[in-house]
């Protein structure tokens, strides 16, 4: 899952490590044209699957058309798990067109993404016992096209959903960041293809549930990365204590920085070097989910030892 090699590409396409899952197996594709510019996928190859949504034109949606999409998008794939033996969510990828835009009432388009996100998720949810704890790991990013695109992977088994002792859960964030709370976990543990992986959604420098070191590049960068740290020590010392001899990011296989301003790409690929020797790293130029983090980073973390989730 994990090479020494830097990756540069433009777009917004899925980490390497997530498609590469699928080269060798012959998975079956399904599309689906669902109406009102939106399409779904479905690459299924048994106990694994992507389930991907895409909706033309969603930077045009008023706030009450968007929060409907969104929550529509999510109620699919929910649809195609339930349908499917890879049924279990393991991690999420949203990528947010004009994520910052001000759609009245005080809200920005990534709190309505939000609102619509949740209230799917809540329907889904309400059955099964509420949302904590039930809901994975995401990355959640703006871009500058007009396509709304919302990627799931799933599995066979189910995965264990982490939560960062430093942060407060996403789900129970205050109305300071919208009237819906964003809805995922900080990580999911899983196995995939018999390798035991920690899946570490999209993570900025936030503490508590506030951003810190605003316009700080560098400042950011490091309080990702304890964040990170922190994330991985706590899932090692519980699930795979046989490697607490080594420094946690000799683990990371995979990772890949969102950095919002150009300039700062050098800065983050060399502090990402210089602490995550075994990974292989990817770097994009995107919109973090609110105007002042400048920098998130997703990453994938290999797991030794017995133990399964």
């Amino acid at each position: 899952m994990g090479s020494e090699q830097t990756v540069r590409a433009a777009g917004l396409d899925l980490p390497g490590w997530v498609t590469g899952q699928f080269r060798a197996l012959l998975p079956r594709t399904t599309h689906l044209e669902l109406g009102e510019g939106l399409r779904a996928t479905a690459l299924d190859s048994g106990s694994l699957a992507l389930y991907s949504c895409e909706l033309h034109n969603a930077s045009c949606l008023d706030a009450s058309a968007l929060q409907h999409a969104v929550g529509r998008i999510y109620s699919t794939i929910g649809g195609l798990c339930e349908s499917g033996r890879a049924r279990f969510p393991l991690r999420y990828w949203n990528f947010i067109p004009a994520i910052h835009e001000t759609m009245g009432h005080a809200l920005d388009r990534y709190m309505v993404f939000n609102m619509g996100r949740h209230d799917s998720i809540s329907r889904q949810s309400n059955s099964q016992g509420g949302i904590a704890g039930r809901v994975p790991a995401a990355t959640g990013i703006g871009h500058n096209s007009d396509t709304l695109v919302v990627h799931c992977l799933a599995a066979s088994s189910p995965p264990v959903h982490i939560e960062n002792p430093r942060q407060i859960p996403a789900y129970c964030y205050s109305a300071a960041y919208g009237p819906r709370p964003p809805c995922f976990a900080r990580a999911s543990l899983a196995t995939i293809h018999a390798r035991r992986v920690l899946m570490i959604g999209g993570t900025a420098s936030v503490r508590g549930e506030a951003s810190v070191h605003p316009n700080d590049t560098r400042a950011q960068v490091a309080e990702t990365l304890e964040n990170l740290r922190v994330l991985a020590i706590s899932v090692r010392d519980i699930h795979a204590p046989g490697a607490n001899g080594r420094h946690p990011f000799d683990n990371f296989i995979h990772a890949r920085a969102y950095f919002a301003n150009p300039d700062d790409e050098a800065t983050v690929e060399q502090e990402l070097r210089r602490v995550m020797p075994h990974a292989a790293l990817e770097f994009r130029h995107a919109n973090i989910c609110r105007p002042e983090l400048l920098i998130e980073i997703e990453a994938l973390v290999d797991l030794p030892g017995d133990t399964h989730p």
